[in-house]
């Protein structure tokens, strides 16, 4: 991986990102109207809002919950629970980047990060069980926990299981918001 290897990664990007996302999880902490509590109002919004971008096949970055509801609009399941994933593994749960995801070879993913495995964060408690209608599994870790997926054939969606916006410091994480803003204006000049 090209970050972790370069000498200069631990620069004012690195001193920064470690200044910025305990920030980001902290004001999403705050802002958070009920904290780990059910919110019908926000899932009924956010899944009117998924529906319409699907029907319209506007591309779509799922984030975390993003990705679960999306995944669940199309027909999918989640564990409700990732306890027993990690009786071999440690249950890594950090805005850091400490857990290691593999990249399915020649996926839109893996060619947007650049690499075949990245490092990532971990904050979710519940994963995606079987996968929705036309998506197609492209990051994993290494006990087979979904960490992120890809519509299949020519449309642009792709759901992530961490948080890539609190890693702004890495240049792959970035890719993945610069990749979507390039599909939105391809989408917007049709």
């Amino acid at each position: 991986m090209r970050e972790l290897s370069d000498p200069g990664a631990f620069g004012w990007r690195r001193a920064l990102g470690f200044v910025l996302f305990p920030l980001l999880w902290l004001m999403r902490w705050l802002l958070t109207k009920e904290r780990g509590g059910l919110d019908p109002a926000r899932d009924e919004l956010e899944q009117t809002l998924i529906g319409h971008a699907l029907e319209r096949q506007l591309p779509m970055l799922g984030i975390c919950r993003g990705m679960q509801l999306i995944n669940v609009a199309l027909g999918g399941t989640l564990h409700q629970s990732l306890e027993g994933f990690y009786d071999e593994y440690p249950a890594i749960r950090s805005v850091l980047p400490r857990k290691r995801v593999v990249l399915e070879a020649g996926s839109r993913l893996q060619r947007i990060l650049g690499a075949g495995e990245a490092l990532v964060n971990a904050l979710h408690r519940q994963a995606i069980d079987r996968l929705g209608e036309g998506l197609s599994a492209v990051a994993r870790e290494s006990n087979g926990v979904l960490q992120g997926y890809e519509a299949s054939g020519d449309r642009w969606l792709i759901g992530v299981q961490w948080h890539p916006e609190y890693l702004p410091q890495r240049t792959d994480q970035r890719a993945l918001f610069q990749a979507l803003v390039e599909a939105a204006a391809t989408e917007a000049s049709r």
